[in-house]
């Protein structure tokens, strides 16, 4: 064995041109899980994953496809990086010649700040006084991008992994864009500088730094959101240059900020137009050979035929094909792998830069599900906004006990145009937005129009490409058919287009269990990553939320768990019985729903089991009969300590003598005694049980049958649960008064 618990692997697995196997790595992987798909998922082995605190949350996904190993982390780990951890893990010698694995992402060999530098022609100990620097991604060269706020406080880290590349940007994990260049703005106050220009990518602010202009730099076309931040920036200038590149993406950029721009600063602000040919700033500085004077006098000359700001049309056409091939556009908006959410235990169900509706029968709970959902994002530093139609008393409620929902974003006023709702997200910028419930929030006369629903749900959903980082988490109602046997998209009530505007649909329904619900995934586009249904459960004291794992199995475990208790508990009031006789029982003093087919199934795992036996041939007139062993093993299996057998079957027979000090100090010895403290806690529960009539009652996973010989039975165990116990049985109604017993008849009529 390793020194981290993984079995070393056998010295032909180690030899030099062993290929790897997904079914050879396996037991090697840690918290290895085969998905619904038939691929595998588990911890990523690239030691620099997660910061160098290892994957948590499972993130590596594994296949085989045509007899080769492919692979895909969704953290971003490169696939090359996470091949050579296998083959490290496996003991394979290492192979240059071996190829890389497909189904990550676009990998390079990397970049250094000398080479970024001489591609641009800009001085690397100049850029290094600007703050890039050289680092690691991924255990590959990289050039670091530190954004600095005007506090001087680091903000974000970006990296820069390619010269090209559809993925040469990655972003720090955990951070989102911001402006570039920000540290800057006090020292270029004190100079006295008047002119502020700003650009598409740090780059072109680098390029026009070391002509000795004052820049800011949008990160890159799709941070348009970041408009209303520069323009509070700007107004300290008196005079502003937009100057973005020559693409229909730059163009959209800049409508995106010409649309935030106050009017105030309107008659400063000029739409520099690069010449004809050149794609943005850094272009035309190598078109120079990188001689300053004579970018100098260039910029001079677009500043006197530059367009002002007022005079711009707000939806002007760009010049450029309105089509482009799908690899330019996603080149050009630097969108990073696909990243989930982890939601109570479960990934896969709630993506960034995604629009999820979670639909769920009135009154089952979504918005206490969406409730400690929030607060596992909040404790992990997630900014959360949250639209929500109920009250301030009922916030403060959940605050004082959940103190982490201070940090919450909350809607102060119930009634608003969704115009507002939208802008007042937009400025905030959070990585997850909770609309509970949507039709509130939309205004809608009639949410059975599918085009009034599209209208006002498009708005949300736009957000996602203005803010490719928010997650939109709407929380809707189902019809009254909605069932876990039959899902589909018509559960959600009113209109299809609640459904038809989102990527994804979740349907969240009751269980069998009163704290037990499932989340299925019923719609989306995402469905390579679409789990199975899945169950959660509260705990007794309504603190934590947690995932149990698929629902199939875990129903099917809870319902065998609680009907073999209920069945035992049945024999053992009744004595020997048939299957209907049982199923008849329990509907009458249990208010069981059993069939005489789901009983029969229980007896027979219990006859398995030993934990009933079966008499009789099954034959017309000679039907199966049930009861307990002679031992009576299923009682006493309650039992945890062997001393406490003989007066629990004293109990059993009926001796009304029964004396509890005596069992309580058998239950003070042992290895595992009970102290005084636990010894007085028992005996409160057992005055409380006994001022009650012995109640049936249910304290987690353990039942207690009604009457002093059920809780005699489980005394035992209650030992453990006093505490739980003793609170549940004081919300217990008091026994009715007794009754005057019925005169037994005399003579058959």
């Amino acid at each position: 064995m390793r020194g981290n618990g993984t079995p070393r692997p056998p010295r032909q697995a180690r030899e030099a041109g062993a290929s790897i196997r997904l079914r050879s790595i396996l037991p090697y992987l840690r918290n290895a899980q085969q998905l619904s798909s038939g691929r595998w998922k588990a911890s990523c082995p690239v030691p620099t994953h997660g910061r160098g605190r290892g994957d948590v949350n499972p993130s590596l996904e594994l296949w085989e496809q045509g007899g080769q190993l492919r692979l895909r982390c969704h953290a971003g780990c490169a696939s090359r990086a996470v091949y050579q951890a296998l083959a490290r893990l496996a003991g394979h010698s290492p192979q240059p010649q071996q190829p890389e694995p497909r189904g990550g992402s676009e990998q390079s060999e990397g970049l250094t700040l000398q080479q970024f530098g001489e591609a641009r022609r800009l001085d690397v100990e100049q850029l290094r006084r600007f703050g890039a620097s050289d680092a690691l991604y991924s255990g590959k060269p990289a050039v670091r991008f530190s954004y600095w706020g005007p506090d001087g406080q680091l903000r974000a880290v970006q990296y820069r992994l390619s010269l090209d590349g559809s993925e040469r940007f990655k972003w720090r994990r955990g951070d989102r864009p911001r402006l570039y260049g920000e540290w800057r703005l006090a020292e270029w106050q004190a100079q006295g500088v008047a002119e502020l220009w700003a650009t598409e990518g740090s780059s072109d602010s680098l390029t026009l730094w070391h002509a000795g202009f004052a820049a800011l730099a949008f990160p890159s076309a799709s941070s348009g959101s970041l408009a209303r931040e520069f323009w509070s920036h700007a107004a300290q200038f008196e005079r502003v240059c937009l100057c973005f590149d020559a693409d229909n993406a730059g163009e959209q950029l800049l409508q995106a900020v010409a649309r935030e721009c106050p009017p105030e600063l309107r008659e400063r602000a000029f739409v520099v137009e690069l010449p004809s040919g050149t794609k943005d700033l850094s272009e035309l500085w190598l078109s120079l050979g990188g001689d300053a004077n004579a970018f100098k006098a260039e910029i001079q000359q677009l500043c006197n035929s530059a367009t002002p700001l007022i005079h711009l049309q707000t939806c002007r056409v760009a010049e450029t094909a309105m089509l482009r091939p799908l690899k330019e556009i996603l080149a050009s908006r630097e969108l990073g792998e696909l990243e989930f959410l982890e939601l109570l235990g479960a990934s896969n169900l709630i993506a960034r830069g995604c629009t999820t509706l979670v639909a769920a029968p009135p009154k089952t709970g979504k918005s206490l599900f969406l409730l400690h959902a929030c607060r596992k994002w909040i404790q992990s530093g997630l900014k959360i906004a949250y639209l929500s139609e109920e009250t301030p008393i009922i916030w403060a409620e959940r605050m004082r006990r959940f103190p982490e929902l201070g940090e919450l974003f909350l809607n102060e006023v119930g009634q608003a145009p969704l115009e507002a709702w939208v802008a007042a997200i937009r400025e905030l910028q959070p990585d997850v937005c909770v609309i509970d419930v949507v039709r509130r929030f939309l205004n809608l006369y009639d949410e059975s129009d599918a085009a009034e629903v599209s209208r006002a749900m498009r708005l949300f959903t736009e957000l996602t490409r203005e803010l490719p980082r928010l997650a939109i988490v709407a929380s809707h109602h189902t019809r009254k058919t909605a069932s876990l046997r039959e899902l589909s998209v018509l559960d959600a009530s009113g209109s299809h287009a609640f459904v038809a505007e989102v990527d994804a649909m979740l349907l969240l329904l009751p269980t069998e269990h009163p704290r037990q619900r499932v989340i299925a995934p019923v719609a989306g586009r995402l469905w390579q990553s679409t789990p199975p249904p899945l169950c959660f459960e509260l705990n007794e004291a309504g603190t934590e939320y947690a995932c149990l794992g698929e629902a199939e199995f875990v129903a099917r475990e809870t319902e065998e768990r609680v009907g073999k208790q209920q069945v035992l508990y049945a024999l053992a009031q009744l004595g020997e019985s048939t299957a209907v006789d049982l199923a008849e029982w329990l509907q009458q003093n249990e208010g069981a729903r059993y069939t005489r087919q789901w009983v029969q199934v229980l007896l027979n795992a219990l006859v398995r089991e030993g934990r009933a036996v079966r008499g009789g041939t099954g034959k017309r007139g000679d039907a199966y009969r049930y009861r307990l062993p002679d031992d009576d093993s299923a009682t006493l299996q309650l039992c945890s300590s062997p001393n406490t057998l003989a007066d629990l079957q004293s109990c059993r027979n009926g001796d009304t003598d029964f004396d509890f000090e005596q069992q309580l100090q058998q239950l003070q010895q042992g290895e595992f005694a009970l102290d005084d403290t636990e010894g007085e806690q028992l005996r409160l529960v057992w005055r409380e049980a006994a001022a009650r009539g012995f109640p049936p009652l249910w304290v987690g996973d353990l039942f207690v049958r009604r009457g002093r010989d059920g809780w005699c039975e489980a005394l035992p165990l209650i030992a453990a649960v006093a505490e739980q116990a003793l609170l549940l049985l004081r919300e217990q109604p008091p026994p009715p008064p007794p009754t005057k017993p019925r005169q037994e008849q005399l003579f058959e009529t």
